[in-house]
């Protein structure tokens, strides 16, 4: 096991929805054990419940920066998107069968959330969700 930072920031399930926490003021409030953690892996916090039941609200994710992403997006896994208006969503990402060159599709695991087709030039970092630790209130 290895404990990574937990950063005071959120992801948000909705493509379309505000972080409940700023990045400008982000901290590391602790530290969180994830088996076969890496040393750059970080942990932060899911906010809204477009990725529940999965991803409910206030899920710690393991998450993991891909730094080539524009070059080889591994499709089908979950990923924290930091969008260029700073905005931060956790989503299932899909390729976008219209025009995969210029967008992804942005899917929710909760059924009244609709999937939706975000341009590529909009992701500033992509970052996989390696592992999601929920409070199931043991």
């Amino acid at each position: 096991v290895t404990y990574i930072p937990l950063v005071q920031i959120d992801s948000v399930g909705g493509i379309h929805s505000r972080n409940e926490l700023t990045a400008s003021g982000q901290y590391i409030s602790g530290m969180v054990p994830f088996p076969d953690a890496r040393r750059d892996d970080v942990a932060i916090l899911q906010s809204g419940d477009s990725m529940a039941p999965t991803i409910p609200a206030g899920a710690i994710l393991q998450i993991r920066k891909i730094e080539d992403w524009q070059g080889f997006f591994g499709y089908g896994n979950v990923y924290v998107l930091w969008l260029k208006d700073e905005r931060r969503i956790t989503q299932l990402i899909k390729s976008y069968d219209k025009d995969p060159e210029h967008y992804v599709l942005c899917c929710s695991y909760n059924p009244e959330a609709a999937d939706e087709e975000l341009p590529r030039s909009f992701i500033r970092e992509v970052w996989k969700v390696v592992n999601v630790l929920i409070n199931k209130g043991w």
